[in-house]
């Protein structure tokens, strides 16, 4: 497998995130635009946009948003996840195993396999769920824990979490 096909494999995390940052960038030049006074040089664009606070409802970008998210939850990860996957998709039955520093949580709904979620590091390359979903039709997303910057903030997660159940 080539290293574009390992970048793109997971085409729905990376559509997600291309549009968040193409949405990030558009937000720069309207503020930009609608505030002539500052005029920003092309060195200055990419320290300007560090020191900006991540708007609520993004979730990656330099600086932690003030939305709630994995690294400001008071729990861990784990319970941050359980927590928003309970409280929103309460229609769902949910289960969760543990492998090899992987979270899987299956979404059920009469008895049938709805959706399946994995919490994975960004040093792993697991693949296995992802294809056994792929084969049963069953959707799939994976959200890493421990990348920095990208801070799976509550809304981000729900949306997610909802296209998916669609």
């Amino acid at each position: 497998m080539g290293l574009l096909d390992k970048l793109f494999s997971r085409k729905n995390d990376a559509v997600d995130m291309l549009k968040d940052i193409s949405k990030y960038i558009n937000q720069e030049a309207s503020t930009a635009t609608q505030n002539p006074r500052q005029t920003t040089q092309p060195q200055n664009i990419h320290s300007a946009a560090v020191q900006q606070k991540t708007p609520q409802g993004q979730s990656w970008g330099p600086t932690m948003p003030e939305e709630e998210n994995q690294y400001s939850y008071h729990g861990s990860y784990e319970q941050y996840f359980e927590d928003i996957f309970q409280s929103s998709f309460s229609q769902y039955s949910l289960t969760k195993e543990n492998i090899q520093n992987r979270t899987v949580y299956t979404f059920m709904k009469d008895a049938n396999k709805c959706l399946v979620i994995e919490l994975v590091s960004r040093k792993s390359n697991p693949q296995k769920i992802r294809c056994d979903c792929a084969k049963l039709h069953i959707p799939y997303l994976r959200f890493y824990y421990d990348y920095h910057g990208w801070w799976n903030t509550r809304s981000y997660v729900i949306n997610r979490t909802n296209n998916a159940l669609r």
